[in-house]
């Protein structure tokens, strides 16, 4: 390489599938975009000469760029020489041969760009033929797996269900032992209370029913008791009474039967009172 100078000039010479494939055009849209000044044309052996000028930085990535291997174009060797910029180029031009050349250029150029659409589409439909019969394979595989997992899940829960019906009916077996046992103790408890209980009553009662006729046997004698001294009293009193007032004596003797017969009245009615309690 030359020594870094403003300007320099890179002439080059690209072999391969490059004419009747665009190639020019390529180069003259790089050569625009980068800001380099020149030229490029077809040579009659087949290769295609370019001339660029510009800075050593510019020309440098100029040269890699043109290096361009993509269907159809593919550069096998570019012979590239440098040399100094000499400035004689306003802007970069694509030197055009006769008019039969270009048209038939234009047209092997069309015809290579339709036949590379061509295999790429065919590769492209290769592509997703492939991948649809690869998707089928993994569907058809997929299916299989999931038959099997969803066969062995409904084995799996069948057994799961059976165990926990077994499991369930031993609990509910084992629950029904416990309560029938639980109710059997309970009620013997509650029949022990029950008699028990009947037992104190009764006692209870018994003691009730024994201090009531006692209580009733002594009221009773003692309202006798007080009956006939009530009795023998008012005997005595209206005795003294009838030898006091003999004015009186056959009203108070009158007087003194009503009474009597009303004492023994009420003293007939106690003791028909207590033989009823009796009874009872």
């Amino acid at each position: 390489m030359l020594s870094s100078i403003h300007h320099v000039r890179a002439v080059m010479r690209a072999y391969g599938d490059v004419q009747r494939v665009g190639y020019r055009f390529v180069v003259q849209d790089l050569a625009r975009k980068m800001g380099v000044k020149g030229y490029v044309r077809n040579l009659s052996d087949g290769s295609v000469e370019i001339v660029a000028e510009a800075s050593k930085e510019v020309v440098e990535k100029f040269v890699d760029a043109v290096k361009f291997r993509e269907p159809p174009i593919d550069v096998v060797r570019l012979d590239l020489v440098y040399a100094e910029a000499t400035g004689e180029y306003e802007h970069f031009s694509l030197v055009s041969g006769d008019l039969t050349e270009e048209i038939i250029e234009g047209f092997g150029t069309g015809l290579k760009y339709v036949n590379l659409s061509r295999e790429e589409t065919k590769q492209g439909f290769s592509r997703v033929e492939g991948s649809i019969t690869a998707m089928h394979a993994d569907l058809k595989t997929m299916h299989t797996d999931l038959k099997g997992s969803v066969e062995e899940m409904r084995k799996d829960l069948k057994g799961s269900i059976v165990e926990m019906h077994t499991d369930l009916k031993d609990s509910i077996t084992t629950m029904g032992t416990d309560l029938k046992g639980s109710v059997t103790a309970m009620r013997e408890d509650l029949k022990g209370s029950i008699e028990e209980t009947g037992k104190d009553l009764k006692g209870s009662i018994q003691d009730m029913h024994k201090d009531l006729g006692n209580g009733i046997k002594a009221m009773h004698t003692d309202l006798k008791g007080g009956i006939d001294s009530m009795h023998g009293d008012m005997n005595e009193r209206f005795e003294e009474m009838a030898k006091r007032y003999d004015a009186i004596s056959s009203e108070l003797i009158r007087t003194r039967e009503e009474l009597t017969r009303a004492v023994d009245n009420m003293s007939r009615l106690v003791d028909e009172f207590i033989r009823r309690r009796k009874k009872r």
